[in-house]
């Protein structure tokens, strides 16, 4: 359904009025419900396995999602505060934890053979 806004009545400011026209109350907050839930079922189903097989397969993947998880402000029992992580920090990380994996990896071939 297409709806042309030009026939909405509008404040001074531009705005659109209240009650002229619009996505009716109510519908983005069902369809983030409803997205959510679904998450939410296809977690549980798959969550972890999901999580192993991209450690395994994607490593980068799967740090990178884990470092976003983190908080960029920490802060620590003490009371102090750790100062915002840059991309170019989770980036650099990132990298050394990759080349770590690298390393023990081949490694373990070499103890394998």
């Amino acid at each position: 359904m297409t709806v042309d806004p030009s026939k909405f009545e509008r404040e001074a400011n531009g705005f659109i009025k209240k009650g002229s026209g619009g996505r009716i109350a109510g519908t983005r907050n069902k369809l983030s419900h409803a997205f959510l839930a679904d998450a939410l079922e296809s977690w549980a189903k798959n969550g972890k396995a999901a999580l192993e097989i991209t450690f395994r397969e994607k490593p980068d993947v799967y740090f990178r999602v884990m470092a976003k998880l983190i908080p960029r402000e920490l802060i620590l029992s003490d009371g102090g505060k750790i100062d915002t992580i840059s991309e170019d920090d989770l980036d650099a990380a990132l990298s050394k934890i990759l080349e770590e994996r690298k390393r023990l990896a081949q490694e373990e071939i070499q103890y394998a053979s």
